[in-house]
């Protein structure tokens, strides 16, 4: 559920994965790994998301259920 929101808001911006990654300065690759939860983003990516989007409550996003 999660993953669909991070999805979700990236669609309503309007970016690709890979103007995402760029934004996050991360591959595309990983980035994408990150959105479908393969992957975990690290601390310090999520402190980029929650810079470059503004958003307080970004590690809400990414907690599991």
């Amino acid at each position: 559920m999660a993953r669909l929101s991070l999805l979700t808001f990236r669609k309503r911006l309007g970016f690709t994965q890979k103007q995402m990654a760029e934004r996050l300065g991360i591959t595309s690759t990983h980035y994408s790994r990150i959105e479908t939860g393969d992957a975990n983003p690290s601390y310090e990516v999520l402190s980029r998301f929650k810079e470059a989007f503004g958003i307080d409550n970004v590690f809400e996003m990414f907690k599991c259920n």
